[in-house]
């Protein structure tokens, strides 16, 4: 429900015309990603055997390091400003995951392709890759009433989350027992 409101939050707002999803099958699938994956798992091992990761950072070198031929993986750092609540933003829009145009229920778990268009009040769904397209209507009954160009995506976090005193004091001890070396004491 959260990504399919994200879609539509997309086209209403974005100079995007239309996305179209298809849920991959578990177990019958491969694609460059598991490659990419596979290349930096490689590497994040090849450097254990170096010696430990200690923060954060040294994976992000890991990662952009990680492919020997072509361009080297581009890695976005972020931080806590850049995630956005997307439950909010479902909530607001009054996205409508319950029954299509005819009427039936919406089972969210067996949508195999989901697709959203520019400037339509309904989306589209399928059941299975050769089955025919069902619409159903993106927003109803009280919630056709917000605008969802009106709509705006909220930050999820207000500032960054904090670990618990109990694990903060167990990273301390690791550096004050020199487990992890004194030059990484300020990140901790």
């Amino acid at each position: 429900r959260f990504i399919m409101a994200m879609y539509l939050y997309a086209v209403t707002h974005l100079n995007i015309g239309s996305i179209t999803h298809k849920f991959l099958i578990r177990g019958h699938t491969q694609n460059e990603g598991d490659t990419a994956h596979s290349v930096i798992e490689k590497n994040i091992k090849r450097a254990k055997k170096s010696g430990p990761i200690y923060v954060p950072d040294q994976y992000v070198s890991l990662f952009r390091t990680a492919k020997k031929k072509g361009e080297s993986f581009q890695v976005n750092e972020l931080t806590f400003r850049e995630f956005y609540d997307l439950k909010i933003l479902a909530e607001e829009m009054g996205f409508n995951i319950t029954k299509n145009i005819n009427g039936e229920l919406i089972k969210i778990s067996e949508i195999k392709i989901v697709e959203f268009k520019k400037g339509e009040d309904t989306y589209r769904y399928k059941l299975g890759y050769e089955n025919e397209w069902i619409s159903a209507q993106i927003r109803t009954g009280r919630s056709i009433k917000k605008k969802t160009n009106k709509i705006s995506v909220k930050q999820a976090y207000k500032s960054k989350i904090i670990i618990s005193g109990r694990k903060k004091d167990d990273l301390l001890k690791l550096v004050k027992s020199s487990i992890v070396p004194k030059y990484y004491e300020s990140f901790y």
